[in-house]
This record gives structure tokens, sequence and C-alpha cells, in this order.
């Protein structure tokens, strides 16, 4: 998708778009009262130029990639259990609102584009 747009995807139409395949069954509980499992840290809604994938996984581990870098990061624990904004900020993706993120599972349903 970058390579085509010049940017990253970002919201419900573009990530959409990009056929993303996540294997459900791989993910456990998430953060915020066990709400969100796979946050999709980016900025700017029209063009992210970075972003971030922060997943809790079935084993309880919390794992962080990075696009900048490329690195996967294994943690025992998100890095704030309550806020998802927080999460982002802390794997690199400076929030400049509450709308620069999605979320591939929102209160338990997956999303459309999570395949």
């Amino acid at each position: 998708y970058k390579i085509d747009e010049g940017v990253y995807p970002a919201g419900d139409v573009r990530l959409g778009q990009i056929g993303l395949k996540v294997a459900k069954s791989a993910y456990g509980t998430g953060m915020a009262s066990n709400t969100h499992n796979l946050l999709y840290c980016r900025v700017a809604a029209d063009g992210p130029d970075k972003f971030a994938l922060i997943a809790g996984s079935k084993s309880g581990s919390v794992f962080v990639y990075r696009s900048q870098s490329g690195s996967i990061e294994k943690r025992t624990a998100w890095y704030s259990n309550f806020d998802s904004s927080a999460n982002c900020q802390a794997a690199g993706i400076n929030q400049i609102d509450g709308s620069d993120r999605d979320f591939f599972n929102l209160f338990g349903a997956w999303r459309p584009y999570a395949g």
C-alpha cells in the first residue's frame, strides 16, 4: 500500500483495501478491560508515514512492531492497561488526537478489515 500510495493506510476504508488476514485465534484478551487486543497506532488520518502495531497474544505476551525500525519487541504487559493513546505514545507514535489509531478488535468484535 505504501509503495503505491506513498503513505500507510488509515481508517476502515483504507485498511479494508490492503487485504489483511489476522490470525484471530492467536490473540488473547487485551487492554482496557479486555476491549482491544490489536492496536494500530499512526499519525495523520490522511497519510501516516510510520506506524506501530501492538498485539496481545493468547500467551499473555504483548508484541510491539515499529515500522521505522522493523523491530519487534516482546513485552510482558501493555504499556498502559487503560489508555490506547498512552500505548501508542510509548511505541513511538506521537498521538495528535484520539483518532490517530485504529482497533482491529473493538470491544471484543473483530473489525471487517481484520480479514
